[in-house]
């Protein structure tokens, strides 16, 4: 641990892990540091010529607010991306407890990275420190331009051996044929675009056949909307309720609050009514 001083320390290299600070929480932080108090060091990351701030954003606006020169520092090795990487979990364990919004930041910040959005989403869930269904879900969410499903290339672990996987086959149309009629398989944006299949020559209609012009459909993907998949143990209501909690946000549990409170309603036995 070292003292650094404040004024040479890096805040805008898309390090901060928080949807946004707890102003309250830094004039608490700012009184009890006026007054003397210790707190953790910051934990910093040099890449030789600067300092990007990684943990303790509001330790160091605090400090600043107390109008302190220095500030206590854990000062590692690093480049302004180990800095991102560390920060996404930095505060799972101390300090002010992440909010919903605060993990969502973290996620996103690995699922929206060319290079660690090709992880394995248990990868990303440790180093966020969130469960791999909420890595899922948000994943779900993105855009099809941007999700983790279109990239040609993923990191894979088998084994504990950690290597590259090329997927551009996967999901490819098939180019055999779907039967008597031939034809291919074409994707959705193939089909809306008005691309031809590919057929092999047929020959004439027998008598009392189909006619060869006759319509023959195009299978294609459909386009459901995205969907979270959930495991929630039946026999522990409390864990299964903080896995939503954590999956979902306010409105829509508030809505599914409502609908479970008049499903009950419904089904509870009314006074005078046998057991």
């Amino acid at each position: 641990m070292e003292r650094i001083r404040i004024d040479t320390i890096r805040l805008d290299g898309g390090t901060q892990p928080r949807a946004e600070l707890n102003q309250a929480t830094v004039e608490e932080y700012a009184e009890a540091m006026a007054q003397g108090a210790d707190f953790p060091p910051v934990t910093v990351f040099h890449d030789g010529q600067e300092y990007w701030l990684a943990d303790g954003f509001h330790r160091l606006h605090a400090a600043r607010k107390a109008e302190l020169a220095e500030i206590a520092a854990d000062v590692r090795q690093g480049t302004r991306r180990d800095a991102v990487l560390f920060s996404v979990g930095a505060n799972a364990g101390h300090g002010l407890p992440r909010s919903n919004d605060d993990k969502r930041r973290a996620v996103m910040t690995l699922l929206m990275d060319d290079e660690w959005s090709r992880w394995p989403q248990t990868k990303i869930a440790k180093a966020c420190c969130v469960t791999r269904q909420y890595v899922c879900g948000l994943a779900a969410t993105l855009d099809p331009s941007c999700s983790r499903g279109q990239d040609t290339v993923r990191e894979v672990t088998r084994g504990g051996t950690t290597y590259t996987m090329d997927t551009a086959g996967i999901s490819r149309r098939n180019s055999g044929p779907l039967g008597p009629t031939g034809g291919t398989i074409l994707t959705r944006e193939e089909y809306e675009r008005g691309e031809e299949t590919t057929e092999p020559s047929r020959p004439a209609r027998p008598p009392g056949g189909v006619s060869p012009d006759a319509f023959r459909p195009v299978r294609t993907h459909s386009n459901p909307a995205p969907m979270v998949p959930l495991s929630l143990p039946p026999q522990n209501p409390v864990m299964a309720a903080n896995t939503l909690i954590e999956l979902f946000d306010g409105q829509w549990l508030a809505a599914l609050v409502q609908h479970i409170a008049e499903h009950l309603k419904t089904t509870q036995p009314k006074e005078g009514d046998p057991q």
